[in-house]
């Protein structure tokens, strides 16, 4: 409750690979022991803390005025949006804010990059898919409006429209598989039979999902990287590469060389 300042509220959130998946983020939080310390903290100051859900703040405490935030969700999507040699120099003057953290704590927070929006138009292929969701997106709109004011469920074709606007925008190997599914439809042949090579990233929580569903699937060969995560031990990678030929990524040469050996 902040002491003597009523609704003073702190806010901890962080992505959930930042909880085990992240690397060194497993060391951390479980084996040194920084989740339980954590939640030790807060029950021995329970007296002068409590916590709540976000909907609660919002109806115990009115709003003290508007707030507008930036299109960037982190700092790095700032500095991407930036021309390459502007983000050149941004990065050296970000190098010599940190040289003391006193400085960096009271210069960093007024020290931003680009504004996102310029990425559209610093990469035009990008525009140029944002732009043709948008319009997909308000024809499915503009449907579903028509089709709002009668009494019938909504047509099978809107649905379908709906879902393959939203595997459009996703950033996943979802969208790949779909299409791989397709293809392997239209040449009557197996997935995996496919000139199709898989190389995921398992930095975020979804890649864990990801690598599931593709083992759901039945495909093969897919190279794990940059390293392994924690949770497949060496028993489970071995099941893995036996039955699946999952492997770790090697260099980029010879990722590349083997990912066109059947060209």
């Amino acid at each position: 409750n902040g002491g003597e300042r009523k609704g003073n509220l702190r806010v901890m959130a962080d992505d959930g690979e930042k909880f085990g998946v992240w690397p060194g983020t497993y060391e951390l939080v479980y084996n040194q022991g920084w989740l339980d310390e954590f939640f030790t903290l807060i029950e021995k100051h329970r007296d002068v803390l409590e916590t709540v859900t976000f909907s609660q703040y919002v109806d115990m405490f009115p709003p003290l005025g508007k707030i507008y935030l930036p299109t960037a969700s982190y700092s790095e999507m700032e500095e991407w949006a930036l021309p390459i040699e502007t983000a050149e120099e941004f990065i050296a003057l970000e190098k010599m804010i940190n040289t003391t953290q006193e400085f960096a704590q009271t210069v960093k927070p007024f020290v931003k990059g680009g504004f996102w929006r310029n990425f559209l138009s610093k990469y035009s292929e990008s525009n140029n898919l944002y732009q043709k969701m948008l319009w997909v997106s308000k024809q499915i709109e503009r449907c579903q409006s028509k089709e709002a004011g009668s009494n019938s469920p909504p047509p099978a074709w809107l649905e379908q429209a709906r879902d393959e606007l939203w595997m459009g925008q996703c950033n996943d190997a979802y969208s790949a598989i779909k299409v791989a599914g397709a293809l392997s439809k239209t040449f009557s042949c197996g997935l995996n039979d496919l000139p199709l090579s898989l190389i995921l990233s398992w930095y975020e929580q979804k890649a864990v999902c990801i690598l599931i569903t593709l083992l759901s699937l039945g495909v093969k060969n897919i190279k794990l990287g940059p390293t392994l995560p924690a949770f497949v031990s060496p028993g489970v990678l071995k099941i893995l590469s036996e039955k699946f030929g999952l492997k770790a990524i090697s260099s980029p040469e010879e990722d590349l060389a083997d990912s066109f050996a059947g060209e």
